[in-house]
């Protein structure tokens, strides 16, 4: 996993309640195990997490008392099975 520059996830991650982060730290596992050439890099401007591989395809996003896993493109996302 590459990580670009910019806020690390872990010093955008310190900002919320630890039982977020859990369910976040989650998601992350799940994605960059599906997708391992990914990389993810913070978004403030819309307090999330996105993932590029190598266009962005997905998101983390981070709301008072719940996450947001999203696709971008949803069904349009190639299948390389």
């Amino acid at each position: 996993m590459k990580q670009a520059p910019g806020v690390s996830v872990e010093d955008f991650l310190r900002a919320f309640h630890p039982w977020l982060v859990q369910l976040a730290e989650g998601a992350r596992s799940r994605i960059l195990s599906a997708v391992p050439h990914a990389s993810e890099r913070v978004r403030l401007g819309w307090r999330l997490i996105g993932y590029n591989a190598p266009a962005y395809f997905a998101f983390i996003s981070f709301e008072r008392d719940h996450i947001r896993i999203g696709f971008e493109w949803g069904i349009l996302l190639p299948n390389h099975s």
